[in-house]
């Protein structure tokens, strides 16, 4: 007899300060959280609402870290790479170069930023953490105006 192997799929675009944000739900897990309405799918639940409670705790500057299960498909590195991001302080940063020699693979900058343009779970996974070695906030999916919002929010509501 063959196994059923459907996944459920559910995705529920929220209004935020910084736009709309999509938040998909597979099989428990938070799979995406992408600016922009998408309009592929029209079911909140109770997983995505409490994802969207979390953001909102966030850039009111009421959260600092992230209590979810999250499940993004990528290669083993985007894994290390987002669990370093993970990791990474609220309201501190790292450069690319810093992220791929804790990684101990210091040549490995531009493919660090590579899966940081990877990365489908903005804000939750913090991508906006890792800039430039020049100080500059660099590049980010979502365009250069978010980061900078996402970098703001975070220093104003840092706890020294």
């Amino acid at each position: 007899m063959k196994k059923d192997t459907k996944k459920t799929l559910q995705s529920y675009t929220y209004m935020t300060s910084l736009g709309p944000i999509t938040l998909t739900e597979e099989d428990g897990y938070i799979t995406e959280c992408m600016f922009g309405n998408f309009g592929y799918y029209d079911a909140n639940t109770d997983l995505t609402d409490e994802a969207f409670a979390q953001i909102e705790e966030y850039l009111a500057g009421k959260r600092e870290k992230f209590d979810l299960p999250l499940n993004q498909e990528g290669s083993d590195f985007d894994q290390e790479i987002w669990k370093i991001l993970r990791n990474i302080p609220f309201g501190e940063k790292r450069t690319y170069a810093e992220i791929a020699k804790e990684l101990g693979r210091p040549s490995a900058a531009r493919a660090v930023g590579n899966a940081c343009g990877r990365n489908r779970i903005a804000i939750i996974i913090p991508c906006h953490r890792a800039v430039r070695s020049d100080g500059t906030i660099g590049g980010y999916a979502w365009g250069p105006e978010r980061k900078r919002k996402l970098l703001d929010i975070e220093e104003r509501y840092k706890k020294n």
